[in-house]
C-alpha cells in the first residue's frame, strides 16, 4: 500500500528528477523511488505534490526538446518566458507561505489556549523504537 511522502522524501524526489538523464514518465519514476528509496506510492500520490509535479513537468520538456530550463537563456523572447514562469512560482509559493502562516496562527492560538506552552512545543520528537509491534 502507497504510504504518504514526507518532506524529505519529496526532496529526494526533485533531486532524483533534477539528475534524470533518460525517458520519463510517471511509471518509471514510480519503480525508480521503490527502488532507489523503498518509497512505495503512486503517480497520482506524486502528483499531488506541486514540487515533484513541477519538476517532473520541467524535467520532461528538457528531455524531449533537448534544451535545459535552467541554463543560461539565448534569447530575450526566451528569457522573458523564463522570468514570468518564475515570477509565477514566486507568485505560488507567496501564497502557500501565507497558507502556512495563518495555520501557524491558528495553531498557535490553540496551543496558547490550552495552556501548551513554547517549551512544550519546541521539545524534539521521540525516536521511534523499531522493536515495537505497535510501530507501521
Amino acid at each position: 500500500m502507497a504510504r504518504h511522502l514526507t518532506d524529505d522524501d519529496v526532496r529526494r524526489i526533485v533531486n532524483l528528477l533534477k539528475n534524470w538523464k533518460f525517458e520519463l514518465t510517471w511509471d518509471l519514476l514510480v519503480k525508480s523511488c521503490s527502488n532507489t528509496w523503498d518509497i512505495k506510492t503512486t503517480r497520482q500520490a506524486l502528483n499531488r505534490k506541486a514540487e515533484i509535479k513541477e519538476e517532473f513537468g520541467i524535467r520532461k520538456r528538457s528531455l524531449k526538446t533537448g534544451v535545459d530550463e535552467t541554463a543560461r537563456p539565448n534569447s530575450i523572447n526566451t528569457a522573458h518566458d523564463r522570468i514570468n514562469r518564475l515570477a509565477q512560482r514566486v507568485k505560488e509559493l507567496e501564497s502557500q507561505n501565507m497558507r502556512y502562516r495563518e495555520i501557524f496562527k491558528r495553531w498557535q492560538y490553540n496551543a496558547e489556549s490550552r495552556g501548551v506552552g513554547k517549551d512544550v512545543l519546541e521539545r524534539p520528537m521521540p525516536k521511534p523504537s523499531f522493536d515495537s509491534e505497535n510501530n507501521i
